[in-house]
């Protein structure tokens, strides 16, 4: 299930427990020139291949 929120939503995620995994679904160079500072950084290609490394039983947002 997908929902979609804001800045100050995630803010707010990020500052209560549990925190939720953040992945980067951006390329490299977006990546490198800013990402929020506790994302994990997945490309959107490799997602499917890489699922494993998204812990399971928590919040994520992907952005």
């Amino acid at each position: 299930m997908a929902n979609l929120i804001g800045v100050k939503e995630l803010r707010e995620m990020l500052a209560s427990e549990p925190r939720p995994t953040v992945v980067d679904v951006r390329d490299e160079a977006d990546f490198v020139a800013g990402h929020i500072p506790s994302a994990v950084h997945i490309p959107g290609d490799d997602v499917a291949d890489r699922i494993g490394e998204i812990p399971r039983g928590q919040p994520v947002v992907t952005y």
